[in-house]
């Protein structure tokens, strides 16, 4: 046995069983909105787009949580921690997510970037690759934030099968409201709560193999 895939509405989990090598992607079809007086998308501002948005997602994301597998497959025997890997592709058709992109008239600053989750719908800007300095409510700010990594964060539900998506932790009365260095905080550190659909989808796949985040 080699490659178990598990295909959620929001993207797909893929196992080795081989190596313990754990890759979540999903697919992105970009719809490339333009504002009036804003110059037309060329294909090089595109692909950069994307380069960008995949860049940041991989960077903050793979490898940053590890999984502990447990259990008489021999993936678990002996025991160690697996690191997950995510990932974004770029399609021209279906795809997990539609993905607006609006290059912006020149002078506008950046609108508040969203995803709606129910919707599989996430809306961006050409200058979500730029950081810039975030606040919360708690008065604390954190320099070289980027907009897409905390949106992509918006993709992933709270459970496998969950309608909810991991939300903000930045408002008044959130849970984790002082965990500043969190990155759906104003943070850039991947916490086990924000990967627990990926968790419960890995527990979802073989009978004889279960998975925790590891301490």
């Amino acid at each position: 046995m080699g490659h178990i895939v598990r295909r959620a509405s929001w993207g797909v989990i893929d196992l080795d069983t081989r190596t313990g090598h754990i890759f979540v992607q999903e697919e992105w079809r970009y719809v490339w909105q333009l504002d009036p007086g804003a110059r037309p998308w060329t294909l090089r501002e595109r692909r950069r787009f994307h380069d960008i948005a995949d860049r940041h997602i991989w960077g903050t994301w793979s490898r940053r949580l590890r999984v502990r597998p447990t259990g008489t497959h021999r993936l678990a025997n002996p025991a160690r921690d697996l690191p997950i890997e995510f990932d974004i592709r770029w399609v021209l058709a279906g795809g997990h997510w539609t993905v607006n992109v609006r290059k912006l008239t020149p002078g506008t600053p950046s609108p508040r970037s969203w995803v709606n989750f129910g919707a599989r719908l996430i809306q961006l800007d050409h200058l979500d690759g730029i950081p810039y300095t975030a606040g919360n409510a708690a008065h604390q700010s954190r320099n070289n934030f980027y907009t897409i990594p905390h949106e992509f964060g918006h993709t992933l539900p709270t459970a496998a099968g969950s309608a909810l998506p991991v939300g903000d932790e930045y408002n008044a009365g959130h849970a984790h409201l002082a965990d500043t260095d969190s990155l759906m905080n104003i943070g850039r550190q991947v916490r086990s709560r924000h990967v627990q659909a990926v968790v419960d989808e890995l527990n979802a796949m073989l009978p004889d193999l279960q998975f925790s985040t590891a301490p």
